[in-house]
């Protein structure tokens, strides 16, 4: 007779199969706001190989009563080889059943409605085949009196990079197509079920040159004419239209009319006829093709009801390229807003209407204040702020060998530091085989693994990985917070709040964050947070 055994592992810690010095659950209790995800993890063990198992969530009820909007969905979690630590666990691949030799992990994704009454549910995790229940194990769903927003509505500001161009080399589709805009609204639902606030736009091709295994390509079409130069938005058009029916709506980033990041002080355009050609910043040349380009796309942003929210985007230009680039702004996009992601120089400022600074880690692992000097304070509270990681610091980040506490954590650090939100330069800039090597290396970079994207390609549309759903639940976090915060009327509340956030942030840079530090400040957070 097979014998089957489940035990929980806590889903902020990745599992890992090397687990003699770890003591998986026993059992779980899980604390979830209404209208909100939680998870927890599984390990699944057989004494021989088995087939066609399932893992089922029942009789999750509070009084004898049922919970109301209660759903879950089931993922094996998969293993990817990195450089930096051998077999990592980063892959959700969904499932309804699923083999094992000997042993493996299940991802359990919990989502409870808005309607759900607040208490204490007792429920069972139960291991099946064919109906027959072969081992279970009891937990508790902790419902808090807390309802979060729809992500449309999240205060929190979600920056991600989606590359176009990896979607349809991945899934083999013509640029542009039926098919292509069809596997494009799969990953954009995606990011607004994470809370995406952005729709990034391509409007040149290569606006991050080589930095990525596919290049981007440009959504608008460059043509040459007799009298200059003319421009196709028709595709621009469809991409922002199928962002905004998901409901991206907040602003519209459009990169870029100076490639980067870093020293480039030029932009390749493709025109139409199949040509390219090299345009530097501050040449009458470059002067002359972008100066059409701006001209046109005020008109037409004003005709179509986008001018107000579309950003002309630059990527960690030096203040060399800044300056050469400034004068033409002035004389030919100075109505425009600009966003600006890395370290501006203080003298260009006042010019950005959206700002992303990277993230430096505090001096302090117990630091109380702003995520190192003062770059997120600015004079203008109508600028947008957020922060990024990319390929540093070392922690916290979202690498696939990151502390998966640390994907979790990043949205409070937002808090800590006074800014809006998150920006992730890469969402799905997948390596050739991104199942095998999740590493890509251009020449003159060097990528830590995972830092290229947060969701695998799979045959449907998105896979999730680890780190991109404990984002997820750190963005619910925020909200959280940010309810509270609203909801504070005395002194003890705020003392509380403060005190929950630093608790939430303490320890986030040196690759050791506890993860009971989210339980606390979530406790604290949740009696300021309460609905009336």
């Amino acid at each position: 007779m097979i014998r089957y055994t489940i035990s929980f592992w806590q889903s902020m810690t990745r599992p890992t199969f090397e687990y003699a010095d770890a003591i998986p659950q026993t059992g779980v209790r899980s604390l979830i706001c209404k209208n909100s995800y939680s998870s927890f993890a599984l390990l699944v063990e057989a004494s021989e190989k088995s087939e066609n198992l399932k893992i089922e969530v029942a009789d999750l009820t509070k009084d004898g009563a049922p919970i109301e909007g209660f759903a879950y969905d089931v993922f094996k979690i998969g293993f990817v080889n990195t450089p930096e630590a051998g077999s990592v666990a980063d892959i959700l691949e969904p499932v309804t059943t699923f083999d094992i030799d000997d042993k493996c992990f299940i991802y359990t994704r919990c989502f409870v409605g808005a309607d759900a009454e607040a208490g204490i549910y007792d429920g069972k995790v139960l291991l099946t085949k064919g109906g027959e229940t072969l081992a279970e194990k009891e937990f508790t769903l902790e419902v808090a009196n807390v309802t979060v927003p729809d992500p449309e509505e999240w205060m929190f500001h979600l920056n991600v990079w989606m590359n176009p161009g990896a979607v349809a080399e991945y899934y083999n589709l013509p640029l542009w197509s039926d098919e292509h805009f069809e596997m494009l609204g799969k990953y954009m639902d995606d990011l607004a079920a994470h809370g995406q606030k952005a729709a990034v736009v391509p409007i040149c091709y290569k606006p991050w040159w080589a930095q990525t295994h596919t290049v981007y390509p440009s959504t608008i079409i460059w043509k040459k004419t007799d009298d200059g130069y003319d421009f196709d938005f028709s595709v621009f058009d469809r991409y922002v239209e199928l962002y905004e029916s998901k409901g991206i709506t907040d602003t519209i980033h459009c990169y870029s009319p100076v490639q980067g990041p870093g020293k480039i002080d030029f932009s390749e355009i493709e025109f139409e006829d199949g040509t390219v050609e090299k345009f530097f910043v501050g040449t009458p040349e470059y002067d002359a093709v972008w100066g059409a380009f701006f001209t046109a796309f005020r008109k037409h942003l004003e005709e179509t009801d986008r001018f107000d929210k579309t950003y002309i985007a630059l990527d960690e230009k030096t203040p060399e390229v800044m300056e050469a680039l400034a004068d033409f702004i002035d004389k030919y996009a100075s109505d425009f807003n600009l966003a600006y992601a890395g370290k501006p120089d203080p003298k260009y400022v006042k010019r950005y209407s959206d700002i992303s600074y990277f993230y430096t880690p505090a001096k302090d692992s117990d630091y109380d204040g702003d995520l190192e000097a003062d770059e997120g304070s600015t004079e203008s509270s109508d600028i947008l702020t957020t922060f990024y990681v990319c390929c540093g610091p070392q922690h916290p980040n979202t690498f696939v060998h990151s502390p998966l506490i640390e994907s979790r954590i990043l949205p409070m650090l937002a808090i800590r530091g006074g800014y809006n939100g998150l920006l992730r330069w890469s969402y799905n800039d997948w390596s050739e085989s991104p199942f095998v090597n999740v590493s890509f290396t251009p020449e003159g970079c060097e990528f830590p693994s995972g830092d290229t994207f947060l969701v695998y390609p799979g045959p449907e549309g998105p896979i999730p990985s680890l780190r991109w759903e404990q984002l997820r639940q750190g963005i619910q976090d925020f909200e959280l917070a940010s309810i509270a915060l609203i909801n504070a009327m005395s002194d003890e509340d705020i003392a509380d709040y403060e005190h929950a956030v630093n608790i939430a942030c303490r320890n986030a840079d040196d690759g050791n964050k506890s993860i009971g530090d989210i339980e606390i400040a979530r406790r604290l957070l949740i009696p300021i947070a309460e609905d009336e």
